[in-house]
């Protein structure tokens, strides 16, 4: 299921790959070949779709997590919305998906 920070985040990737392939063909077209910006540029693009699938996989996990301490709020008897090791993983694989 997608939700609203996931629709923005893949909005903007969407206007990102369009103003990426929009200077490239532009620049192919007027000047016939690529200087140093036009690489680091799509250099962005590709390290921006490897983030943008980060926050894909991890949205799920830190959404869960955040409205079980909401709750665990309110109420510290607030049962875990997982089994204790397998809550503990998807947070430990969504940390280390987040700082590889």
């Amino acid at each position: 299921m997608l939700t609203l920070w996931q629709a923005i985040v893949w909005g903007l990737w969407s206007v990102a790959l369009v103003t990426s392939i929009g200077r490239v063909i532009l620049r192919h077209r007027v000047q016939g070949q690529f200087h140093a910006e036009d690489y680091f540029a799509l250099l962005g693009f590709i390290f921006l779709s490897a983030l943008t699938a980060v926050v894909t996989v991890v949205t799920p996990i830190f959404e869960m997590e955040r409205s079980y301490l909401l709750a665990a709020a309110s109420n510290p008897l607030t049962p875990l919305p997982l089994p204790e090791a397998q809550f503990i993983a998807h947070i430990v694989k969504a940390l280390k998906l987040m700082f590889a």
